[in-house]
């Protein structure tokens, strides 16, 4: 978190799907750093960044696979979720593409910005950033890793830190 208060992150942008006790831990790490908190999300007007699964939402993978067989591991193959109800690709680089529009509108000073997603939402905002295709997104991430994009003068964003912490990291002695 060190190197989030030295790049002036005081702003925390809440996703869908955001359970209390992340954001109250994030929140407080932050603090504890010397970073003033500021949630942004509800100035961006719903924030939904994340994957719909469909009638597959809230269930573990080893369920998924149990049920549905070889139907799962093809949509996990090449997420389409369509077949359960869900989203496909389009739809996740739709709403990544619409999230990063909401941050360009705000003011300047935010426009460097901490994400701590699923790592699935992460590679679909850095592939949207890089011009990048999915499925197969070469970029390893920690599931709720931080990540820190940047809105560069020119309009365009940048990556400029990956994998900073896990999650069991904020608000955790270590």
């Amino acid at each position: 978190l060190a190197t989030l208060v030295m790049l002036g992150i005081n702003r925390i942008v809440v996703t869908d799907g955001t359970k209390a006790a992340l954001l109250d831990a994030v929140r407080s790490a932050f603090e504890a750093g010397g970073a003033t908190v500021e949630l942004i999300a509800p100035k961006i007007g719903g924030a939904k960044v994340g994957r719909n699964s469909g009638e597959l939402a809230g269930m573990k993978y080893t369920e998924c696979a149990e049920k549905y067989g070889e139907r799962y591991a093809q949509a996990r193959k090449t997420w389409s979720f369509r077949q359960f109800g869900g989203d496909d690709v389009e739809d996740l680089f739709a709403r990544a593409r619409g999230f990063l529009k909401k941050i360009e509108e705000l003011p300047k000073d935010v426009h460097t910005v901490a994400a701590v997603t699923h790592a699935g939402t992460m590679r679909t905002l850095a592939a949207t950033i890089v011009g990048g295709q999915m499925p197969g997104f070469p970029m390893p991430i920690f599931n709720c890793a931080c990540c820190v994009l940047r809105l560069k003068d020119n309009g365009q964003w940048c990556i400029v830190h990956w994998n900073i912490e896990t999650p069991q990291h904020f608000g955790e002695e270590k």
